[in-house]
């Protein structure tokens, strides 16, 4: 069985755009990744093919709740592009029950410093 296969099977994908853009496609599991699903924003992903996508609050909590150094530079990225549109009450209020979940109650204090920054 291969990776991409196995990953599916727990409900990832990850998918290669011809340009070498990976594409991670998840299914929901947590009552947050169903919000996620109804948020959702149709993106033209090529000529004529739409997809939905998550929001970019969204995105954040999603990569902050990975805690990753990469996620944190994409975190700070976003944050940039989106020039003060972001809704960080609402991205604070998810990632607090999803850090205290995962035990990582610091993520919260951390992203809060972040968005303070900018």
């Amino acid at each position: 069985m291969g990776q991409r296969h196995l990953l599916w099977k727990i409900g990832f994908y990850c998918y290669l755009q011809k340009n070498g853009v990976p594409i991670d496609i998840s299914l929901a599991g947590l009552p947050f990744e169903e919000k996620v699903i109804q948020r959702t924003v149709l993106f033209e992903f090529e000529k004529g093919c739409y997809l939905n996508v998550c929001s970019a609050e969204d995105l954040v909590v999603l990569k902050v709740f990975a805690n990753r150094s990469r996620d944190w530079m994409d975190v700070e990225g976003i944050i940039t592009r989106q020039e003060g549109k972001l809704d960080s009450a609402y991205i604070v209020e998810q990632v607090i029950p999803l850090a205290e979940v995962k035990g990582s109650p610091e993520i919260v204090e951390k992203l809060k410093i972040l968005f303070s920054s900018f």
